[in-house]
């Protein structure tokens, strides 16, 4: 019984230190699963900004500028003319 012994309490150590080591592989995919959350986030913000970046500028055709600008330009004329005095 005396050999047995010291079996079990080898096979007991590597019982405790298996545990041990599957116990900080269990923490370590914990923490990289909570980084890779992060990081997912992290990336989405990203892939927002570069859309946004990304986004064509809102373009003015110059003709329709031009044509607004006399347009308000015909109106101005139009009220100074009939703020002016009428003669007969």
């Amino acid at each position: 019984m005396t050999t047995n012994q010291p079996n079990q309490q080898a096979l007991l150590i590597m019982t405790d230190e298996l545990i041990a080591t599957l116990r900080e592989a269990q923490h370590e995919i914990q923490s990289l699963r909570r980084r890779n959350e992060i990081l997912a986030a992290k990336v989405e913000v990203m892939d927002s900004f570069v859309q946004v970046m990304h986004t064509r500028p809102a373009e003015h055709a110059p003709d329709i500028v031009f044509e607004i600008e006399k347009h308000i330009e015909k109106h101005i004329a139009k009220l100074e003319d009939a703020k002016k005095p009428q003669t007969a």
